[in-house]
């Protein structure tokens, strides 16, 4: 028997991550127009905001498992949407920046994940791997299998780190466009979604980690502070900033990161505060968000562009206000237009199902 239950602890963890990949594109966009800049907030709000990515995915594989491993008919939304959004902005690309449609690296971008569609991507080859292995998984054997995935991310993790500091191998491409490949293959995030797997067939860890949430939450300001250093000496030495998510101190972040947020807001599931209110209620709207603020940044963008206004000491005002103007636009759009934005498609991930764990 399927029960419905409903998860808004879920929810408050999707609205923050959420926020920070906002704020995170936002950023990236004022950035960029200032050529060669690099401040130093620039690159404390790059590393803080790459917890979210693997927050999603760990949230991802626990309703997934949750939901008995309906690989499948998520594959079938997800690739819907995927489709939809990957044309909408192919078109946004050809009309605003101009670029040629018959360019095979714009072409070969767009049907892998233009911009932030990487996600889906890789999210939509991880599910379907869940479908092919769910009925073989048990309480007993998931420990194997996320360690086995577990490897595979420190592994690509590794690779990356290494190749961005040494010429061991020789390549432009390995050294400047790894991550920007491997960020859409769902193996490189695996460990993360089979964490999140993990803890739908052992939920007792869960809970004990929530126990931990102030010592996570010290882990996670340890290795952040560790990452922030790795990320700008690694800049310094390439000249650019050619790894944001894939440095070891990252992965160290990302995992105790995106632990203290699951483990801190399970802890307010009952709290009645209009903060923790506002977080579960905005949770049910982040996909169509995630799929709407890049365009509304890009038109935000064309309107402040010509009033030259972007320099060194104005470009952390101009992102947050990006930010705001952004986020209250696309909720807006997708609280008024959800149907419309994300059509039937929609990942009602605000419910998730209990049904009973293999053995």
């Amino acid at each position: 028997m399927i029960s419905k239950k409903h998860l808004p602890w879920l929810d408050m963890v999707r609205t923050v991550a959420m926020i920070l990949v906002v704020f995170s594109h936002s950023c990236d966009y004022i950035i960029k127009e200032i050529p060669g800049y690099h401040p130093f907030w620039y690159s404390i709000v790059t590393c803080l905001i790459t917890v979210a990515v693997p927050t999603y995915f760990l949230i991802s594989g626990y309703l997934i498992a949750l939901r008995g491993g309906e690989g499948v008919r998520q594959f079938k939304n997800i690739l819907i949407s995927f489709i939809i959004w990957s044309v909408i902005y192919f078109l946004l690309h050809i009309i605003i920046y101009q670029v040629s449609p018959a360019n095979p690296s714009f072409l070969l971008n767009s049907i892998t994940g233009v911009k932030h569609l990487y996600f889906l991507f890789a999210l939509l080859q991880i599910h379907l791997l869940l479908n092919f292995i769910y009925s073989a998984l048990t309480k007993q054997n998931i420990y194997g299998v996320l360690t086995i995935y577990a490897s595979i991310t420190l592994l690509i993790y590794t690779i990356s780190d290494i190749s961005s500091w040494t010429s061991f191998i020789e390549s432009e491409w390995i050294i400047k466009e790894f991550e920007g490949v491997f960020c859409k293959f769902g193996l490189s995030w695996a460990g993360f979604y089979f964490l999140g797997v993990f803890f739908a067939f052992r939920p007792t860890v869960l809970n004990n980690f929530s126990k931990g949430a102030p010592r996570l939450a010290l882990f996670s300001i340890i290795t952040f502070l560790i990452y922030v250093v790795e990320f700008r000496l690694n800049g310094n030495a390439e000249g650019a900033m050619t790894r944001k998510y894939f440095l070891l101190g990252g992965l160290a972040y990302q995992f105790f990161g995106a632990l203290f947020l699951l483990s801190f807001f399970q802890t307010k599931k009952e709290e009645k505060r209009n903060i923790y209110n506002w977080l579960a209620q905005e949770g049910k709207y982040t996909f169509g968000i995630y799929l709407v603020h890049p365009a509304i940044i890009i038109f935000l963008i064309i309107i402040i562009l010509p009033i030259k206004i972007i320099n060194t000491y104005t470009a952390l005002p101009l992102a947050a206000l990006l930010f705001f103007g952004s986020w209250v636009i696309s909720s807006v759009l997708t609280r008024c237009y959800g149907p419309f934005i994300t059509g039937k498609f929609f990942l009602k991930q605000t419910v998730a199902f209990t049904k009973k764990m293999p053995s």
